[in-house]
């Protein structure tokens, strides 16, 4: 069930990234119509900037679940299959380890108890916590920056969602690794141990 949540968090992930895709290419052909006409738009920098802010994280947690993401595969690719699914674990607990630390850091910046005890008053909570998140504008586009930084908690609970599924996934590859060579090992000293009895009659036989 987990894995096809994750499936469909990772197709809705791109999706989301391929709008944002589009809306910087739309917002830079903008920018650059209007400053070819001497109306320049001031606000369309950012809201592009932001945009792609947005396709990033988006983009990087719908990778974790593809398995596209970023990595050095010089030393795996040199080890047996047994060690180099072994490393896949132990990156990815790695990983967990980063997102958990990010959930914790936004859960206390964020501080979404804090501010629901406050009944939801953003001027108190801010006078309260000096923590300035809830209101502090974007320098053209008027809005208040909570709004794309709502992105960071998404992405890191995408990716825990990810990486979970990877590292049952991981665990499961390298059990059935394990079996396999077992099953391997047993087959090949049975083989073994049946060509010495063969061995040994046909002496006796000589």
């Amino acid at each position: 069930m987990l894995s096809k949540w994750s499936a469909r968090l990772a197709r809705l992930e791109l999706a989301a990234a391929g709008v944002m895709l589009t809306l910087v290419l739309g917002l830079l052909l903008l920018n650059i119509v209007t400053r070819a006409l001497g109306q320049a738009l001031f606000w369309v920098d950012e809201a592009a900037v932001l945009a792609m802010v947005w396709m990033a994280f988006l983009a990087s947690a719908a990778s974790l679940h593809n398995g596209t993401n970023i990595a050095m595969t010089l030393l795996v690719e040199r080890l047996p299959a047994p060690l180099a699914r072994l490393m896949d674990v132990l990156v990815t607990c790695i990983l967990l380890v980063f997102i958990g630390l990010l959930l914790l850091m936004l859960w206390r910046w964020f501080d979404p108890l804090t501010l629901w005890q406050m009944d939801g008053d953003l001027a108190a909570y801010s006078v309260t916590t000096f923590n300035f998140i809830y209101e502090e504008p974007t320098m053209t586009l008027g809005l208040r920056k909570v709004w794309f930084w709502l992105v960071l908690p998404l992405f890191a609970m995408g990716s825990a969602l990810h990486l979970g599924v990877r590292l049952v996934t991981s665990l499961q590859a390298l059990r059935s690794t394990g079996n396999t060579q077992g099953t391997t090992a047993a087959t090949f000293t049975g083989t073994s141990a049946a060509t010495g009895d063969t061995t040994v009659k046909g002496e006796k036989s000589w």
